[in-house]
């Protein structure tokens, strides 16, 4: 299945706003999900900077991550994460968000009853993007996020390319 995230140009921009700023940045969005796999973004919510714990990562407060997991739930729509890396081009997930996806996604999607899960991570003007769709606890790899219809930017694909690069 070819997974993509659709947008409003609108939201895209919001998301923007925060994300272009210096530093890790992190917001979700509320999604919904068709039976063809794209994520529809319906709501976006920056993470402040006090809901981030002091690290060299990006890590969630837990009063944070209960917020957005109720945000969530509260809501019926799945989650899409979204996360930079500033200029670390091009945009890959790091070892230690690999990592990390294992125990989050997992609770996360747990706590959201099964609901599909995507992580996406922006790098200047590349991404890459990973969805946890199905009842596997690996994730699948995003095409593309596409907005308006129109814009397509398409995923870098260099975590999956790495993860199977290792000998």
């Amino acid at each position: 299945m070819r997974i993509r995230i659709d947008a409003e140009r609108s939201l895209m921009d919001t998301a923007r706003a925060h994300l272009d700023r210096p530093g890790e940045r992190v917001g979700f969005f509320l999604a919904d999900v068709t039976a063809t796999g794209t994520f529809v973004l319906r709501q976006w919510r920056h993470v402040a900077d006090d809901e981030i714990v002091p690290s060299l990562h990006a890590i969630l407060s837990d009063d944070a991550a209960t917020d957005i997991v109720r945000w969530a739930f509260d809501a019926g729509k799945s989650l899409v994460e979204v996360h930079t890396h500033g200029r670390l081009v091009p945009a890959a997930f790091s070892p230690v968000d690999v990592d990390g996806f294992d125990d989050w996604v997992h609770g996360v999607r747990w706590r959201l009853r099964g609901a599909p899960y995507a992580a996406v991570v922006v790098a200047e003007d590349t991404i890459d993007a990973w969805a946890w769709t199905g009842t596997s606890k690996r994730p699948e790899q995003v095409d593309a996020i596409v907005i308006d219809g129109t814009e397509i930017i398409r995923t870098t694909r260099a975590t999956m390319e790495r993860l199977h690069a290792r000998p």
